[in-house]
């Protein structure tokens, strides 16, 4: 069973990051949802909101969600629809295998590649557009 419930910074720290995602920063402020399976939490998401039609999403996903990414993958569709933007981004490190395959089976289009984007490190932007 998933349950949806409001994300807290303290639902970061207990996911099992994987080593892509391993930067601690700071979730301080941070809105959107943690999904909750069997009593763990397998994912913490949310949608910044950029300006108008515009928001980038940020995610943190247990490295043992493999056996749930369907259920996951269904979860952030519903989520993104809720949402009346109609251009959402996602940023992925450049050499995260697992990050691309989601965004593209999100449906999400790589736009490009940002340079030096975050810690010297390369990351892609993914970008889906509604309308």
């Amino acid at each position: 069973m998933i349950n949806l419930i409001p994300f807290e910074p303290i639902h970061a720290k207990q996911i099992e990051r994987q080593p892509e995602q391993s930067e601690e920063v700071d979730m301080t402020g941070c809105d959107g949802y943690s999904i909750v399976i069997d009593g763990k939490i397998y994912c913490c998401i949310g949608l910044i909101k950029v300006w108008k039609d515009r928001g980038r999403v940020w995610s943190l996903i247990d490295i043992n969600a493999g056996q749930h990414m369907v259920a996951l993958i269904r979860t952030f569709k519903k989520l993104y629809k809720q949402h009346k933007i109609k251009r959402i981004e996602i940023d992925v490190k450049s050499d995260f295998k697992q990050g691309h395959r989601m965004a593209k089976l999100l449906g999400f289009k790589c736009e490009g590649t940002m340079i030096k984007y975050f810690d010297d490190m390369n990351f892609d932007l993914y970008a889906k557009v509604e309308g």
